[in-house]
């Protein structure tokens, strides 16, 4: 699968802010909790990071897919995919609230914001390879 300049930036960037993330709640445990609590939110901040990565693996597929057409490509499609990242943020986030540690809800949202501050940020960094 070839995936655009863009998408592998953002990509990058969102790993980037996940192991930050986590790493901020292991400092964050071991100086104020138990040094094993951050797991759960470690686990979040995986999750919804995963999360984010197939989702712009998901739109950078489908506008790669319907620029190539033309202009004789459908809007049911584009609808379609989006209607899909949007069920499976709200899964993600059901599983994560269904876990009996809060911290994996918290770790789960912040690993889904990484995508919107991973393309928020290309603005300000696009020549960074």
């Amino acid at each position: 699968m070839k995936l655009s300049a863009t998408t592998k930036k953002i990509i990058w960037v969102i790993c980037i802010l996940s192991l930050v993330a986590i790493l901020a709640s292991v400092i964050v445990c071991f100086i104020f909790y138990q040094p094993l609590d951050f797991w759960p939110f470690a686990l979040g901040a995986l999750l919804g990071a995963g999360l984010s990565i197939f989702k712009i693996i998901m739109l950078d597929r489908t506008v790669t897919k319907n620029l190539s057409k033309g202009d004789s490509f459908t809007q049911g499609p584009i609808y379609l995919q989006y209607f899909l990242r949007f069920v499976l943020t709200g899964l993600v986030l059901l599983l994560a609230a269904l876990s009996p540690y809060t911290s994996m809800l918290w770790g789960t949202a912040v690993g889904i914001f990484t995508l919107p501050i991973a393309a928020f940020s290309m603005k300000f960094f696009p020549h960074v390879d």
